[in-house]
């Protein structure tokens, strides 16, 4: 065989194994960008579909806070409010609001005027007089009042909330805003879901006096979710839950007011949903469609409430599959079609035409290699040799030039290191996880006196480099306070440690005191030309002795004032 054939057959093999390979690669990244895409336009729109339950939520919370603030002002004796006026305020809201279904007060015993003895089985009181009133609407729109009861008839008023002690006395308990779980109720001979918003309020001596509850349906937040379409793919769904897992909102109807272990089989959808405290995506086997689904869920959070709830946004992954399957079957058709049209190109133009070009790229990259960049590079062809050569051509200038760019930054960076190693400001450089990378020698000197040793016995002098910047400002009273004013969070409580804020550009100042040594401490964000953090400086002056002048002057100063 000759070997011009051999050369063809050679490199059309290569060409098509190549094409094969190079067809599965992009494949499976466009199947990964394809997922990367759909979990993006997921995640945006379940944060959409999360705002718009925020504010629906969020209007009545806000109304529940603003009357649970009259109701302090009461309390403090900066208003003057009987229970009749109360009662007043109450009616006008539920009939200037038909959004709503009830609001309800619910006072501790004795705690709006101390005359609840005077008021015993009066509207809206219990049988002690405890002031209870729990407003609704007749058929009319007017305000109808009763006490805040439990109610274990089956019969339903149309404009009936439900009306649970279990709700006062979970708001009671844990003394602080919430919603309540939702409810199926008869409203109207049809069941809705519905929800309330509890706000406490307190008095002089910040002791609970009561709450404010306001009722609502979840009708309309339901209708908008339903009239929302996800992107181009047909059978995505979205699915609101609430904090313990009810399902709110569900392309199945009859999913709403089940829990979530009820419509799935997937466990990881019911621990997330159920457990969760952040944002998660999992790829799982949908009830509703009877098939494989990537489900985004985001938090709701409500408010200040320390409730959240949950909506997921489920795209079918047939439907990215599919569009997948039209585009590898393109690359491949192209990478068969290329092949063909090498092959005849191979037939007619031999390796010589080729070899000596590819000798010089040869030449060229080992010189490269070897650290030689300076060598000639000529180029005549306007083919793909000479638009190869003129690459090799700028790669030498370009890796030059950054080789020269590199050697001096690292100058710079070098002179830059000295003069702080030569600075009488002791400097301290940590990164954004608070470990220390840069000490210069009056740092080292000053964390060696005796009042670091007396103070912070743990507290390696010798070994600041990796040690956190925390094992410092922990231990002091100013540089927690530093921490927690803006300049860092601290998160103690929970994992016992502290770090920066991503989103702090400025400086912050503090005194720091250990034994009889005085520190003044300033910590500057270090930001790069593109806005992102990349670390801290830490500047630590001894203003021990300067103080101390200042002390003795100001009392000679006292002194001779004093006569």
């Amino acid at each position: 065989m000759k070997i011009g054939t051999k050369l063809t057959l050679s490199i059309t093999l290569l060409i098509s194994i190549a094409i094969a390979v190079i067809s599965t690669i992009i494949g499976l990244h466009l199947q990964k960008m394809a997922e990367h895409d759909a979990q993006l336009i997921a995640k945006e729109t379940a944060y959409h579909y999360a705002n718009i339950v925020r504010a629906e939520l969020e209007v009545a919370l806000d109304e529940a806070k603003a009357l649970a603030m009259v109701f302090e002002t009461k309390a403090a004796g900066d208003l003057k409010l009987d229970r009749s006026q109360a009662n007043n305020i109450l009616k006008r809201f539920i009939e200037n609001r038909p959004k709503f279904l009830g609001i309800y007060l619910a006072f501790e015993p004795n705690a709006f005027d101390g005359n609840d003895g005077k008021f015993i089985k009066a509207p809206g009181h219990d049988d002690a007089g405890r002031f209870i009133p729990y407003w609704t609407r007749d058929k009319k729109g007017k305000g109808v009042v009763e006490p805040l009861v439990d109610t274990t008839d089956d019969e339903h008023d149309d404009h009936q909330l439900h009306k649970k002690r279990k709700t006062v006395i979970e708001s009671h308990t844990h003394l602080r805003k919430t919603v309540i779980e939702p409810h199926t109720h008869i409203i109207q001979n049809k069941q809705v879901l519905t929800s309330s918003v509890v706000v406490p309020f307190f008095g002089k001596q910040k002791q609970l006096i009561g709450v404010v509850g306001i009722g609502f349906a979840l009708e309309d937040l339901q209708q908008r979710i339903g009239e929302l379409k996800i992107s181009e793919f047909k059978n995505a769904y979205a699915t609101v839950y609430s904090a313990h897992g009810t399902v709110i909102f569900s392309k199945n109807a009859s999913y709403t007011g089940k829990t979530v272990k009820e419509t799935t089989e997937s466990q990881a959808l019911i621990e997330h949903v159920s457990k969760t405290t952040e944002n998660f995506f999992i790829k799982r086997n949908s009830k509703t469609l009877g098939t494989t689904v990537m489900t985004y869920g985001a938090l709701i959070k409500i408010g200040n409430t320390d409730t959240h709830w949950i909506v997921t946004v489920n795209i079918p992954e047939e439907e990215l599959t599919a569009h997948l399957r039209k585009i590898t079957y393109m690359i491949v058709f192209i990478g068969i079609a290329v092949a063909l049209l090498i092959t005849v190109f191979v037939i007619f133009f031999f390796a010589k035409t080729i070899s000596m070009p590819l000798n010089k790229l040869v030449y060229i990259s080992e010189a490269i290699a070897a650290g030689n960049l300076n060598n000639e590079i000529r180029w005549r062809r306007q083919d793909e040799i000479g638009r190869l050569l003129q690459t090799f051509e700028r790669m030498q200038t370009q890796l030059r030039e950054r080789i020269a760019e590199e050697k001096r930054i690292a100058d710079e960076a070098l002179r830059i290191n000295e003069a702080l190693d030569n600075v009488t400001t002791s400097v301290l450089i940590a990164d954004t996880n608070s470990t220390i990378i840069y000490a210069n020698q009056s740092a080292q000197q000053l964390f060696k006196q005796a009042a670091f040793c007396k103070e912070m016995p743990q507290f390696q002098a010798n070994n600041l480099l990796g040690t956190s910047i925390e094992t410092f400002f922990k231990k002091t009273e100013p540089g927690r306070e530093l921490f927690t004013t803006g300049m860092v969070t601290n998160t103690i409580a929970s994992s016992d440690s502290v770090r920066f804020q991503a989103d702090t550009t400025t400086s912050h100042q503090t005194l720091v005191t250990l034994s009889d040594l005085k520190l003044e401490v300033s910590i500057t964000p270090v930001i790069n030309a593109e806005g992102e953090r990349l670390g801290f400086v830490t500047e630590l002056r001894d203003r021990t002795a300067e103080m101390a002048t200042e002390h003795e002057v100001n009392a000679v100063v006292s002194a001779a004032s004093s006569g």
